[in-house]
């Protein structure tokens, strides 16, 4: 029987993650934090304290919570924009469908593990589209969870112009997780685990498409603990230190490529079966 898979912690970095920490110091931030709430519905400036209740934006060691929906069947929808780079603890999307556009900026995540949530409510799916800038983290053990809570759906989307840089990501952490790729975004972080845990739903499908959209990350897990998958299409890249698929006993996990230009790409090795079950599918060219 094989050892159990223990991901390493060093971690993947681009230059752009390096500049853009460089905004803010960490000695310098205060010691108490808030969880601060989101109150316009019909979106608008994440830099106006009058869109946030007790009409304060978020600072660097408070948790910025976006939840206005109360009613499962009108889900609230909204843009949030932003007009300098902000720094914050946490972000946490519980069950709203919102977009961050960033408008070029930098978005600084400072929670030493938990630095994003998305999804942590039963009847309502949290949904978070990103664009046109950077969220980063600064923290060497820092966390993004897609589909946080059990049986609560997590839908994470890097679009058009936008990167998430320097976290472990789990997709489908405790509940069932979506993770997107698409327009040109990017993803460079540590260890990605695609179906974290199996309580709870915890399924992960992690998607990554179109010439220009890239994962690039450091040990992979599909089908981790739960059952796992990864599409890889119309040009889609994917990098990665260690592939494992089927990281568990009785999880299937499954990787598929399809379409010219289409590639997953590991420095090391790929175990398609590490304890579990696993396929590996290249189709149409890729």
């Amino acid at each position: 029987m094989k050892p159990p898979f223990v991901p390493r912690h060093t971690r993947v970095v681009r230059r752009s993650l390096l500049s853009v920490v460089g905004i803010v110091s960490l000695g310098s931030m205060p010691v108490r934090a808030d969880d601060i709430d989101w109150s316009n519905i019909n979106g608008g400036s994440f830099n106006l304290g009058t869109n946030w209740i007790g009409g304060v934006v978020p600072g660097a060691t408070d948790l910025a919570r976006f939840g206005r929906t109360r009613n499962p069947e009108q889900q609230a929808v909204y843009t949030v924009t932003f007009s300098a780079s902000p720094s914050n603890g946490a972000l946490l999307v519980t069950n709203d469908r919102v977009t961050l556009d960033l408008n070029g900026n930098a978005y600084l995540l400072t929670n030493l593990v938990l630095t994003m949530l998305v999804g942590t409510s039963i009847n309502s799916p949290g949904r978070l589209t990103v664009t046109d800038g950077v969220i980063a983290t600064t923290t060497p053990d820092a966390q993004v969870r897609v589909g946080g809570a059990a049986n609560a759906p997590g839908f994470l989307t890097i679009s058009t112009g936008a990167q998430l840089l320097g976290a472990s990501v789990l997709v489908g952490h405790a509940g069932p997780g979506t993770l997107v790729v698409h327009n040109g975004g990017d993803l460079v972080g540590g260890p990605m685990f695609i179906g974290s845990q199996p309580a709870g739903g915890g399924s992960g499908i992690a998607a990554v498409s179109g010439a220009g959209s890239a994962i690039v990350v450091e040990d992979l897990s599909v089908g981790n603990s739960a059952v796992g998958r990864l599409n890889i299409d119309s040009g889609g890249r994917v990098e990665s230190t260690i592939g494992n698929l089927g990281n568990s006993s009785g999880v299937l996990g499954t990787v598929n490529v399809d379409g010219a230009g289409s590639r997953w790409a590991s420095s090391e090795d790929v175990n398609v079966g590490y304890t579990g079950q696993g396929a590996l599918n290249i189709t149409g060219g890729g």
